[in-house]
Parts: structure tokens; C-alpha cells; sequence
């Protein structure tokens, strides 16, 4: 079927004719509700190598990334998801600090609109989203966030004495993506970080230019510095992986609690898996909290009590039934069980 394409913004004829492509093989698709076209294009920003992305709206559950080269040579994305998975992937994009579906949803061309309600909808979330603008990072996040960026400077440090400049560039790159984060604003793509970064901190962008020019640990060191200057600064020894709380020292769920008192539950002194392992095992010395082996046996025990008979193992229950029925592997391996 052919759908009522809205007219194309201005395009480079390169561009245009691998777009009259791209809608023709979009034609044979039955379940198009939207389509939008969005990247560099659009904003009149396409250079020589630019592609072309296409954001499609569907009416089932049909979910395609479909690759197009044109015959001018200009690679074409065509992403076609349903309303539910669109959405996915903002609440994804939300949390990896990369808006990228509701950057082409803000800014795209709309193509086609066959139901209104829903790319309009679809839109609005994704331009409260942009300016809602990321979550602040906090807690467990921020500390592993920080010493991402101080282990990757540990081991620019390393690299620079045997004149390694790829650990510099990496450590850069994880730098201003951790001062986007804590800064929250929404990382752009690799490309455009370091035009996005002049228009809201000048003196990243200056050092970030300073490092371009020669990238040395002395430049990569004041970019470092300025990025943590509200954390303590590039780090003078070792970094430390942020350590996970042990069981005792996480805080229990308000369910625990007894009524009426600030403290948490204890455990009991003997656990019912204690107690019946205490008497298998008198010389056993008892515990409060059973280790997790016991709580295993423990379980498998209550399993196959249920299902065999009283005073028989369930290791020869099962290999009489395999001997009487004539199963089991060749070479009786499971009268051996017996």
C-alpha cells in the first residue's frame, strides 16, 4: 500500500533520493501508524558521511531495525517498535543518561500520522523527559560512578610512563561523561560532546580543547580535577572499589520490625533447619544462622519426604524403580544407587 507521505524538509540530493527509497520499501509494511525522520539532517547539520534515521510507529507487536543503502551510497536506519517498546526504551535511556529515542521523537520531521493520539502522546513524553533532565546521581551509583573515573586515571598514570595514549583518551571520554551525570545534564552523542560542553561550562571545554591539543597526563590532570573538584580532586594513591554492606549491616524491611520498638527482629537462636540438623548430628556444634550448604540439604530433605515413603532412601526407591521397570543407563549404573 502507499501511505500519505508528508512533504520531506529540504534534504541534500543524496539524501533525498535515498529517503524516496527508504518510503518506497516502507510502503510494503501494513502496520505503519508513524513514522518521523530525525538525526543531523534535519537540523540542517548534515555533512558528507551523514545517515539517514527513521523512527517507526506500529500498530502490532512487530519490532525490526532494518538497514538500507541507498544507491546515491547514504546508509538509512529504520527503526520500527510498537508505543509499549518505544517507551521501553525511554525509561532505559532515562537511566544510561543517553536519550536517544526521545531526542529523534523531540526534534523528527513527522512523516506520516495516521493516529494522531498516539505519536502526539509519544512526543509529549519525550519533550517532559528532556526537560526533566536526568536523575540526580546518589548513593551506591555515585560512589561507583567516582571510582570508575579515579581507577581510570590510576591507570593513565601507568600507561603515560610507557607512552600508552589510548588509557589517556579513555580516561578522558569517562571523565565528561561522569561531569554530564553529576551535573545533570543529558549526554549527547560522542561527537557533539565537545560542542554540547561549551555552551554550559567554558572551562571544561577549554581543557578538554588543551588535552585535544596534547594529550599529556598534565592536561588530562586539570580536566580530571575539574571534574571531581566537588569530590576530592584527582586521586594522590590507590582507589577503593566501593565495597557492598554484608547482610548484618543492611537496613531490615519495616515488616521485621516489632511493634512498637526501634529495633529490628532478631533471627531466632534455632532455626527449625537448625534444630533438625542439631539432632541428625549430635556432635555437630548448633547455630543460630545456618550456613547456606544446610539450608540446601535442608530443603532437599524436606522435598523428598514428601514424595517417598517413610524409612526408605530416595536414592533406592529410585534405583528399584529403574531395576523393576528395566530403565536406567547401560551398565547398571542405577542398581549401583541401591
Amino acid at each position: 500500500m502507499a501511505y500519505p507521505w508528508a512533504p520531506a524538509p529540504p534534504l541534500p540530493p543524496r539524501h533525498a533520493q535515498a529517503l524516496a527509497e527508504a518510503l518506497a520499501l516502507l510502503d510494503r509494511c501494513p502496520d505503519l501508524t508513524g513514522v518521523l525522520l530525525a538525526g543531523s539532517v534535519v537540523g540542517g547539520s548534515a555533512g558528507p558521511t551523514s545517515d539517514l534515521d527513521l523512527l517507526c510507529v506500529t500498530s502490532g507487536d512487530v519490532r525490526q531495525r532494518r538497514h538500507l543503502v541507498a544507491s546515491t551510497g547514504v546508509l538509512v536506519e529504520m527503526f520500527l517498535n510498537p508505543p509499549r517498546q518505544i517507551r521501553s526504551y525511554l525509561a532505559d535511556e532515562r537511566r544510561r543518561n543517553r536519550p536517544s529515542t526521545a531526542t529523534m521523537l523531540a526534534t523528527g520531521r513527522v512523516l506520516l500520522d495516521r493516529e494522531p493520539e498516539v505519536l502526539t502522546c509519544l512526543r509529549r513524553e519525550a519533550e517532559t523527559l528532556l526537560a526533566k533532565g536526568p536523575d540526580p546521581l546518589a548513593g551506591p551509583s555515585r560512589d561507583r560512578a567516582l571510582y570508575i573515573v579515579r581507577d581510570a586515571f590510576e591507570d593513565a598514570v601507568d600507561a603515560e610512563a610507557a607512552g600508552a595514549l589510548l588509557p589517556l583518551a579513555h580516561c578522558a571520554a569517562e571523565a565528561l561523561s561522569l561531569h554530564y551525570t553529576l551535573r545533570r545534564r543529558w549526554q549527547p552523542k560522542t561527537k557533539n560532546l565537545a560542542a554540547g560542553l561549551a555552551g554550559w561550562d567554558a572551562e571544561a571545554a577549554r581543557l578538554l580543547a588543551a588535552f585535544a591539543t596534547r594529550p599529556d597526563l598534565g592536561a588530562l590532570r586539570a580536566l580530571v580535577a575539574h571534574v571531581l573538584e566537588a569530590d576530592g580532586g584527582c586521586p594522590s594513591g590507590p582507589s577503593t572499589a566501593p565495597s557492598c554492606p554484608s547482610r548484618r549491616d543492611r537496613p531490615r524491611h519495616a515488616a521485621g520490625r516489632r511493634a512498637g520498638a526501634g529495633t529490628p527482629r532478631r533471627w531466632p537462636k534455632r532455626t527449625p533447619a537448625a534444630a533438625g540438623l542439631a539432632a541428625r548430628h549430635p556432635g555437630r556444634r548448633a547455630r543460630a544462622h545456618p550456613t547456606d550448604d544446610e539450608r540446601l540439604q535442608a530443603i532437599r530433605l524436606r522435598r523428598h519426604r514428601t514424595r517417598q515413603p517413610r524409612g526408605l532412601h530416595w536414592s533406592q526407591q529410585f534405583g528399584e524403580d529403574h531395576r523393576a521397570s528395566g530403565a536406567g543407563p547401560v551398565g547398571g549404573g542405577h542398581a549401583a544407587l541401591g
